[in-house]
């Protein structure tokens, strides 16, 4: 539950960055018309990649195939 929280703070902190623009090189990220948003790059050891709307789908189903791995996991434990 913690690490959720985590990500979840990381997120929502990338994305208020990410919005405003203007804290982008106090936190060490790339500047908002650069290629590494879409290519990827490294944060704090994070991956971070912008995708377009349509791959969300997608994306999100693997989250939730993710948590179901974890709570098939703690069962076993």
């Amino acid at each position: 539950m913690q690490l959720k929280e985590h990500f979840n703070w990381i997120a929502w902190a990338l994305a208020v960055a990410y919005q405003s623009g203007s804290h982008l090189k106090k936190v060490g990220l790339p500047k908002l018309n650069s290629k590494s948003w879409n290519e990827g790059f490294e944060w704090k050891g994070i991956f971070v990649k912008v995708l377009p709307y349509e791959d969300a789908f997608f994306v999100l189903n693997e989250l939730t195939g993710l948590k179901y791995c974890q709570t098939e996991l703690l069962e076993l434990a």
